[in-house]
């Protein structure tokens, strides 16, 4: 789906996949929902019950129909995003099937399926785990839905898209895809890290210069990289940038040269030239641009006395 990205996308709240964009912009991934019954996590009893979509918890903490689970197995590379169909007894849950939702891919290499429901569930002996992300009501639509799974990105003709990975508005990607904005040149992103485990942020680096460190997007979703769960949780915070123009047209020349980009952040500053090759117009200088900057707090990191637990 994203250059950058090793095969399906990571699980996590932010990220940011580095250069896809037009004009070496960042595309960034948001991923939020608001799990209702103790936001914990569910193991799943050995030898559960028969079919593939049916399964038995080992705790009555349940689920509620139209819950959005995140289903995996320690013995398993992967997981899958379901949707609880129906609640049969007081531990046993039963899931859609993959004809009825419009969010369910298994992951497919080299041409074979090797993430399934089944695959999933018998991996290890059946101990498999289950995780609430939010409601999504009713069935196959973003009514109601308290779980939002967003990319946000700039295209060649410099409008600010939304796009939803759960694919909540329709099947085709047009139906997924919204613009928010119209003049946004360019979109940058940065990490703003733990680089020590004290529960403090203390640096904010990009993808590519983490201090030694690589938090790509290939290195951040691929499962042979043994450092990016513990890489994941050092994340604290979200700085972004955007260039943004006027549609109008002036006479003269009223933009400067240049724009900077993360003044005084150290290694991030960057100085963005407003010239043909950086921005699609041959006069970009013709009209007013601006940077806008913001810094997104990632709360349940901050809250944490330690993130890596």
């Amino acid at each position: 789906m994203l250059e950058g990205a090793t095969g399906n996308l990571t699980l996590a709240p932010l990220l940011i996949a580095e250069d896809v964009g037009p004009r070496n912009s960042d595309v960034l991934i948001a991923m939020r929902g608001n799990a209702g019954a103790g936001d914990v996590v569910r193991t799943v009893e050995d030898a559960s019950l028969g079919a593939d979509h049916e399964w038995m918890l080992a705790t009555d903490l349940g689920f509620r129909v139209h819950d959005l689970v995140v289903v995996g197995n320690p013995d398993h590379t992967d997981c899958l995003l379901q949707q609880v169909k129906a609640l049969p007894g007081d531990r046993s849950v039963e899931l859609e099937t993959a004809a009825n939702t419009r969010y369910y891919t298994p992951s497919v290499q080299r041409g074979v399926v090797t993430t399934t429901l089944g695959a999933v569930k018998t991996a290890g002996g059946n101990q498999g785990y289950m995780a609430a992300l939010g409601s999504l009501e009713p069935t196959g639509t973003g009514d109601g839905s308290n779980v939002q799974f967003y990319m946000l990105g700039i295209d060649q003709g410099a409008n600010l898209h939304r796009y939803d990975l759960l694919k909540l508005a329709g099947d085709t990607e047009a139906d997924n895809d919204l613009i928010l904005a119209d003049g946004v040149v360019v979109f940058r992103a940065a990490y703003g890290i733990d680089s020590d485990d004290d529960g403090v942020l203390d640096a904010w680096v990009s993808p590519q210069q983490a201090g030694g460190e690589d938090y790509t997007l290939s290195e951040l979703t691929s499962p042979a990289n043994t450092a990016r769960l513990d890489r994941l949780k050092r994340i604290m915070a979200l700085r972004i940038a955007l260039v943004v123009r006027s549609p109008i047209r002036e006479k003269e020349e009223v933009a400067p040269e240049s724009l900077t980009l993360f003044q005084s952040y150290d290694t991030l500053e960057e100085d963005f030239e407003l010239t043909q090759a950086n921005t699609g117009l041959a006069d970009a200088r013709h009209y007013r641009h601006r940077v806008y900057e913001a810094t997104i707090p990632l709360r349940n990191a901050l809250l944490a006395t330690d993130p890596r637990f």
